[in-house]
């Protein structure tokens, strides 16, 4: 049976005027032609920075860790949010957190705790709707942070799905010191924060690879710019690592900290250090990027030996065929709001706003 999105995508496209839809599918033979031979090419010249990369100790092959009777205590935590509607210069947006936790060593006996709501954003108020929006979920899901750090057993592990400092891109101070409060309740109990990021656009590693292999091979340096991004980057390297492979492990790049930005700079200066890394579980997974806060009294130059231990303990939790720490993953499934559950929300929404005085309807219709 078709999925109905499927079916919902071709009568789309079967509604597209003729006239516009032959230029339109000429167009798409001719992209695909031209990223088909990109490909070939990022192939080849992904061989040869695979190999001087191993050679430079770049990318890293560890043992894969054997899967422990006992887990330690560790708590996975997502937010979600879904922006739909808008009424009279007003939206009704769903937000929600989900925490799920492993207090009792097991991934099989877990806790769930989670908290939802509608709130209210107002248009006079906020020009940019959407931003708000994920400003208002990334408040919420700091503050479970802070709450659940403050709650959980020392030197127990958080797994946030998506990076530390969220949003990559915020400065306001006031969320800065939200979130950095997070931070310090974090190191207060000797609890290790890591951020589980599924799709990154940085160019940290790009940059930091580019930069070594320079000083041995200059124009096999300059190749890294055909590759648009670390993931970009690091999908092909690790896909070839990985096929060519004769001992049992996972592959995961040099330990780096956090490229040094307008935003990044905001928690240096409060004394917080992060480093990353990527990894890839097996073969058939996607690239997943950790980030670990790093503790005061952990050394600079002892960072990367604690972040290869995070690393191990992310491939422990993860189910095989599965690029994501199954408390991350449950955490995500749990608070995920849909996009047709907004919807269906904000109907029930307006079901009740609706009135039988005609001026009132007519004044309804107009607004929406």
């Amino acid at each position: 049976m078709d999925n109905i999105y499927d079916v919902l995508r071709r009568y789309e496209f079967n509604k597209t005027e003729a006239e516009t839809l032959q230029q339109l599918v000429q167009r798409a033979v001719e992209k695909g032609e031209s990223a088909r031979t990109e490909l070939k090419n990022l192939a080849k010249i992904t061989e040869r920075l695979a190999k001087k990369s191993l050679e430079l100790d770049l990318i890293k092959i560890r043992p894969l860790p054997q899967s422990p009777n006992k887990i330690p205590k560790m708590a996975g935590i997502d937010g979600s949010c879904q922006q739909v509607g808008g009424f009279g210069g007003k939206w009704y947006v769903p937000i929600s957190c989900a925490i799920v936790k492993a207090i009792k060593g097991s991934l099989t006996d877990l806790e769930v705790e989670v908290s939802a709501n509608i709130e209210e954003i107002q248009q006079k108020e906020f020009q940019k709707v959407g931003a708000d929006v994920s400003r208002m979920m990334f408040t919420v899901e700091t503050k479970a942070i802070n709450q659940w750090a403050k709650k959980a057993p020392e030197e127990s592990y958080i797994l946030l799905d998506g990076p530390i400092i969220d949003p990559p891109s915020e400065k306001d101070s006031t969320y800065v010191n939200l979130r950095s409060g997070a931070f310090r309740a974090c190191l207060a109990k000797k609890i290790c924060l890591i951020g589980c990021v599924k799709r990154s656009f940085d160019l940290t590693f790009r940059n930091h690879i580019n930069r070594l292999i320079h000083a041995k091979d200059a124009q096999l340096a300059g190749l890294t710019v055909h590759y648009p991004s670390d993931t970009h980057l690091l999908t092909f390297l690790l896909s070839f690592l990985s096929k060519s492979m004769s001992t049992s492990g996972y592959l995961h790049t040099d330990i780096i900290p956090l490229d040094t930005n307008e935003v990044t700079k905001l928690y240096l200066k409060k004394g917080f250090r992060i480093h990353f890394a990527y990894l890839q579980r097996e073969i058939g997974t996607t690239l997943l990027r950790v980030e670990v806060l790093i503790p005061e009294e952990i050394k600079d130059k002892d960072a990367p030996e604690f972040v290869g231990r995070i690393l191990d303990l992310c491939v422990q939790t993860t189910y095989p065929g599965h690029y994501v720490p199954l408390l991350v993953q449950m955490a995500h499934e749990k608070c995920n709001i849909r996009q047709g559950c907004a919807e269906v929300l904000f109907e029930d929404i307006m079901t009740r706003v609706r009135t039988s005085e005609p001026l009132e309807q007519i004044v309804l219709s107009k607004m929406r």
